[in-house]
């Protein structure tokens, strides 16, 4: 059972890694071989105010 939890904790640490570099959250589940978005969703961090604004600056309205 131990290792189970260990790649488990792998896994949801390269899921935040990548989202925390601005790969999208369907490239993220198609690596992690997840086929629904609410199985990762308590995985994800919520979005920092610098994410936000970083994001929003790039957006060309």
């Amino acid at each position: 059972m131990a290792v189970n939890k260990y790649l488990v904790l792998i896994r949801k640490s390269t899921l935040h890694l990548l989202v925390e570099e601005n790969v999208s959250a369907r490239i993220v589940m198609a690596l992690g071989s997840w086929s629904i978005y609410d199985a990762i969703e308590s995985y994800l961090a919520a979005p920092t105010e610098v994410n936000i604004i970083e994001s929003m600056s790039a957006v060309e309205l």
